[in-house]
């Protein structure tokens, strides 16, 4: 594909998409990049923030819409599964979203905790060409969502994907014959691992000889879609019946009905997260580890199963894994007791001597986001120590800095830097950024020209320069 987008689809922002359903959302998102100059995305129903932080990165994206009403709890889905979203608001996704966007790059974004059908095209200025919807899993709301955000999307020609597509199939073959009956052309594939795609106008020849390559079966993946929603089903009675031996307090009883609940759906990730609280109770942990990394393998978006594997691993004295998993649970999961158990896990492989340069790098970022600043300072620069030569842990260490308040500090590092190369364009645009916020502009220009020589188009560079206009 000419001009392809590359992005890390194993990055760090929390998403309850797998890593199969990224790398097709990668690809239609290169389909619409590579279609035009520059585009507009849409998504409804945004959670963490993961499936927005490819296309707040990628410099021709313009405009990125985030729509998501934000309930505290969700209705039942087609499983008859509900969530609590009570720390899920859009002001935890922008925090989470900011360590990993640059500033400039987050403009862009405009978030809306509102239900599509109440904005109007006066709040959303702007045509669509890539919709993404993924917001409550009924039939009736997902053909209700594509109502609302047709009347955005651009008629020439856009693309609308929906995420979980194996809970509402019903409601996607409505929306198909919506179009059929008003003669909409239009061109559909299911891309793995639950991605449905909609292709509309001049994405039909642009895009469908891409996807058709990648294509799942449709007629047999909503086939065999529908019989695991009736496995569901029957494993929900088990589930309540497990349910009730625990507050009736016959615990080995409720693992049982559990177990005979994953083995009707095994992709019951709730059910495995519980599977496994009990049995780390019972202090069976190989067996509570087993269902634990069950889950979050099919949903990565778990915190509480990230750090009770994490603590099972810790016990079990694998400090390097467990401290993976701690710093997994952290991306998700803001409460003070995660972040605790990471930061003693970090002390006991230091204390142990047994640190390497990531974990120090690693171990500061965390002491950064608890604002333990000075202390992380120390720990930075034990990295440093390992390896001297590391241009990223200066460019890390100038964040905490330009966090703390200490522009002068930041810009020391970006310094230090250059003393190991001067060929880095990340180097050269962060100084420029930190020298002209305070108020150096013209020494400023100087090293954002060093950046765009070594690479005229960086987005990061251009993106510093026109925060530093608007000052």
């Amino acid at each position: 594909m000419d001009n392809e987008f590359l992005f890390d689809i194993n990055n760090n922002v929390p998403s309850q998409t797998t890593i199969n359903d990224r790398r097709s959302l990668l690809t239609i998102q290169n389909i619409v990049r590579n279609s035009c100059r520059g585009y507009v995305y849409l998504e409804v129903g945004s959670h963490l923030g993961g499936t927005l932080h490819p296309y707040l990165v990628d410099p021709k994206c313009h405009c990125a819409y985030s729509i998501d009403l934000r309930p505290n709890s969700q209705v039942l889905d087609e499983r008859g599964a509900g969530y609590s979203y009570e720390e899920v608001s859009t002001d935890r996704m922008l925090s989470i979203l900011r360590q990993f966007v640059p500033p400039a790059s987050m403009e862009k974004l405009q978030t809306f905790d509102a239900d599509l059908a109440t904005l109007s095209v006066d709040q959303i200025s702007f045509s669509c060409d890539m919709v993404f919807i993924d917001a409550e899993h009924t039939n009736r709301a997902v053909f209700r969502d594509f109502l609302n955000v047709w009347q955005y999307a651009k008629k020439e020609g856009c693309i609308v994907a929906f995420h979980d597509s194996n809970l509402i199939s019903d409601g996607i073959a409505n929306i198909e014959s919506m179009l059929l009956h008003h003669h909409i052309s239009h061109s559909s594939f299911v891309l793995p691992d639950t991605v449905f795609v909609i292709l509309f106008g001049d994405f039909i020849e642009l895009g469908a000889s891409v996807l058709a390559n990648l294509s799942l079966d449709k007629e047999s993946y909503f086939s065999n879609s529908k019989m695991s929603l009736y496995n569901k089903h029957g494993s929900k009675a088990l589930i309540n019946h497990g349910n009730q031996c625990i507050i009736d307090n016959k615990v080995d009883e409720a693992i049982n009905c559990y177990k005979k609940a994953v083995d009707l759906d095994p992709d019951s990730t709730d059910t495995l997260a519980q599977l496994g609280n009990l049995l780390f109770e019972r202090k069976r942990l190989d067996e509570a580890e087993c269902y634990y990394r069950m889950a979050v393998g099919i949903n990565p978006a778990m915190g509480s199963a990230w750090n009770n594997l994490a603590m099972i691993l810790e016990q079990q004295e694998k400090m390097a894994e467990a401290i993976n998993c701690y710093n997994q649970a952290i991306s998700i999961d803001s409460r003070t007791t995660i972040y605790a158990n990471a930061e003693r896990c970090y002390r006991k492989v230091i204390d142990m001597n047994k640190a390497t340069y990531d974990m120090y790098n690693n171990f500061a970022l965390l002491l950064e986001k608890q604002g333990k600043f000075i202390e992380s300072f120390k720990y930075y620069n034990h990295a440093i120590d390992l390896d001297p030569l590391r241009v990223d842990i200066y460019l890390n260490l100038a964040s905490s800095c330009h966090r703390y308040g200490r522009l002068d500090l930041a810009e020391a590092c970006c310094r230090r830097a250059l003393t190991v190369t001067v060929n880095s364009v990340e180097v050269w645009s962060r100084l420029g950024f930190l020298v002209g916020s305070q108020g150096r502009m013209d020494e400023a220009q100087k090293y954002f020209q060093k950046a765009l020589d070594l690479q005229p188009e960086h987005h990061e560079t251009k993106m510093y320069i026109k925060a530093l206009r608007k000052v």
